[in-house]
């Protein structure tokens, strides 16, 4: 180990910082053991939550558990601290970190720093939806929507016919893209499988609205892959699904959601899936910004201006070999990740910088068990294919082989065990526990 070991610092503990790492240590690995190169990590979670299994554990086919990773696991050998950010001296390169733990502030230098912090759900953008609404990119926000889906159906077996049980029977789902589409469907399949539990389920059925302020359903698919568009919609449409199109969020109160078209739903569950919020960190105000807010990325993932500053991911803007910018999901992360990682190692093994060039590999959404829709090198997979083509792909790229084998077995216990139905954690509603500036 050297006297004055190069240090790199991650902020964000998401796709881009978790894929940063496993390629630096590819290319760096006897430097980083022999300490020649330190990592930290800054994260206010212990573990990562891999967004793809977000439908299956809200709906429990899969354990919330499973598709955390133990960020300890994942940065073996190096500092992980639970904190949130406080402020960034770029000139200086120091972060300044306040622990969870005693609230301390503590100064960590760097040489090189890869800033992940990613994006979160704007609850802001509808007057009553960080109230009243829920969403599963709050902290807890899985476990506090799955127990809500819960309670919604409890309540309303314990209730007599009439406006009350129908209010806790209905549910609104705002957001006609991936996230919207594959939650309407595997909510309204749970509450299929939970019939012959509930018996207010056998005589009354779940009402289900997803609201959608566009023309068509998956505008990120249309026109090219209008096949797998079409099919998802149909399968809303199958399981009773009421489309609004056309259709915004207006209001959202704790008795319901007031809508565009001047229609008020009762009801006792707004899911937001729509507008990402960026967080600029204290300190990088100054970078350069597209109008989303997203920090603009050179080539190589650097900022212009900085030889040791990166970025990647949500945060990050990051063009397209077409010209047009990367788009805002898990797989783009991970690339930014991958290119940001090898050139930071690059960089300090003084060997030429790898611009990035990733066309891309597809997308899959799942419409419920053996109902997926997937593109791959744009081919236009539906029904088992697609969903075994999605399986596959997401275990492959989650970031821990424990939790990929441990989710396999949910998977493989599900006909005969069924789903989960306990209550997860109890976590305070999102309005109670977001912080900012959060990473």
């Amino acid at each position: 180990m050297t006297a004055s070991p190069i240090r790199v610092v991650i902020i964000g503990a998401g796709y881009t910082g978790i894929w940063g790492y496993k390629f630096l240590k590819a290319r760096l690995g006897s430097k980083l053991k022999s300490g020649d190169v330190q990592v930290t990590v800054i994260a206010p979670k212990t573990y990562h939550s891999f967004h793809g299994w977000t439908a299956e554990s809200m709906t429990g086919i899969i354990s919330i558990a499973n598709r955390q990773s133990p960020l300890r696991r994942i940065f073996k050998g190096q500092n992980v601290l639970q904190a949130y950010v406080t402020k960034i001296n770029l000139e200086g390169k120091i972060v300044s970190a306040q622990f969870l733990s005693d609230g301390r502030v503590e100064e960590i230098p760097f040489d090189h720093l890869l800033i992940a912090n990613g994006s979160y759900d704007n609850m802001e953008s509808v007057p009553g939806l960080h109230q009243h609404g829920y969403t599963v990119k709050a902290p807890g926000g899985v476990s506090t929507t799955r127990n809500q889906l819960l309670r919604l159906i409890e309540t309303a077996d314990s209730l007599p016919e009439g406006d009350e049980q129908k209010k806790w029977m209905t549910i609104v789902v705002a957001g006609g893209g991936f996230s919207g589409v594959e939650f309407s469907s595997n909510i309204a399949e749970m509450y299929q499988s939970f019939k012959k539990f509930y018996p207010v389920l056998q005589t009354s059925k779940i009402r289900l609205v997803l609201v959608h302020s566009g023309v068509n359903l998956l505008p990120v698919l249309r026109p090219r892959y209008e096949k797998l568009a079409d099919y998802c919609t149909r399968e809303l449409e199958k399981y009773g699904i009421e489309i609004r199109l056309n259709t915004r969020l207006v209001e959202v109160t704790e008795d319901g959601a007031q809508l565009s078209d001047g229609e008020f739903i009762p009801s006792k569950m707004v899911l937001s899936t729509v507008g990402q919020r960026m967080t600029a960190l204290p300190g990088t105000e100054s970078l350069p910004r597209n109008n989303r807010g997203q920090i603009i990325a050179d080539e190589f993932l650097r900022v212009q201006g900085y030889d040791y500053l990166w970025v990647g991911g949500d945060t990050a803007q990051v063009m397209h070999r077409s010209g047009q910018p990367c788009p805002m999901n898990a797989l783009w992360a991970i690339m930014h990740g991958k290119w940001a990682g090898e050139n930071i190692a690059f960089t300090l093994s003084g060997k030429k910088l790898k611009p990035f060039t990733y066309r891309g590999l597809g997308q899959a959404a799942s419409m419920g068990v053996g109902k997926g829709a997937s593109e791959l090198y744009t081919v236009q997979l539906t029904g088992w294919i697609g969903w075994f083509a999605r399986f596959f792909f997401f275990l492959y790229f989650q970031p821990s082989r424990r939790q990929a084998v441990r989710v396999f077995g949910d998977w493989l216990s599900l006909p005969f065990l069924g789903r989960y139905m306990n209550l997860s954690k109890t976590w305070a509603r999102q309005s109670e526990t977001i912080q900012d500036p959060i990473t």
